[in-house]
């Protein structure tokens, strides 16, 4: 004899199944719902591309479809319920909020770690949250407000800076046969904050030990430091504007032969020529 189950057996089964079914179809929203009321923001950048702003880090806008905001998803949710979620809830959860930002429509300008806002200069000093405002009054290190900056993995935090220093003073770490070359050197550095106006291209000559390399090294500790203080030429020009996109300063090292399509490439990056 074979049993049978009876017909509350089959109802509490299809119950709990529903039930199930309703709980996973929930995650979506519950996601949703989660970043917003933890107080994320939604906005399109520039090129109308949705970005999320962390309240925890307000001086970065990140993608929406990016790792970052997935692992920091990942991890509310375990918070919250215990549970990871599916990839398939994740990519609706996506969908969504992707659509809320282009429904709402809020564009904001996202920077490289210099941005300058009519007549005020914001640095991004790489901690996600401080700036340095730049006035001809003066400047002070604060949160982030007006600016917002895109974070690349290969940036580093900036040391705070200290009032009453003196520039000069990093002619200590640099070697230069004249007065002249100092003079353009500190003028380069003071230059290379103003991120609307073309820029010179800055050129060390010498032989080998000279400490070429230290002096690029230098420059970009001051002005962009990175894990990845120099890089190598690149024939191809989408791997060379994409690597222009992702550095505020690009630093070729080791560069005995500059092509003409090379050479019209650096110079359009410091005269505002674009690339899609």
């Amino acid at each position: 004899m074979i049993p049978l189950k009876g017909p509350d057996e089959i109802l509490n089964k299809e119950s709990s199944v529903d039930g199930e079914e309703k709980k996973k179809s929930k995650t979506p929203d519950l996601l949703v719902e989660l970043a917003l009321d933890m107080g994320c923001q939604l906005f399109l950048d520039q090129f109308s591309e949705p970005q999320i702003q962390f309240p925890e880090k307000p001086a970065v806008g990140f993608p929406l479809r990016g790792g970052v905001f997935k692992r920091w998803l990942a991890g509310v949710w375990w918070e919250e319920s215990g549970q990871g979620f599916s990839t398939e809830d994740f990519s609706r959860a996506m969908a969504s909020l992707e659509g809320r930002a282009h429904y709402e429509n809020q564009k904001k300008v996202l920077y490289n770690r210099v941005a300058k806002i009519k007549n005020t200069i914001y640095y991004d000093m790489g901690d996600d949250v401080r700036v340095v405002r730049i006035t001809k009054k003066g400047w002070k290190v604060m949160e982030a407000a007006e600016a917002l900056f895109r974070r690349y993995t290969h940036q580093r935090e900036q040391v705070t800076p200290e009032k009453n220093g003196k520039l000069q003073d990093v002619l200590k770490f640099v070697n230069f046969k004249n007065p002249t070359d100092r003079l353009l050197f500190l003028t380069y550095l003071v230059g290379s904050l103003f991120p609307d106006v073309p820029r010179c291209l800055i050129i060390a000559v010498g032989v080998q030990g000279s400490a070429k390399s230290t002096l690029l090294r230098v420059a970009r500790s001051l002005i962009d430091p990175s894990r990845i203080e120099l890089l190598k030429m690149r024939s191809s020009i989408d791997e060379l504007s994409q690597m222009a996109a992702h550095h505020y300063c690009l630093y070729l090292d080791n560069l005995s032969y500059l092509s003409d399509s090379g050479s019209d490439s650096l110079s359009g990056f410091v005269t505002g020529l674009g690339f899609t």
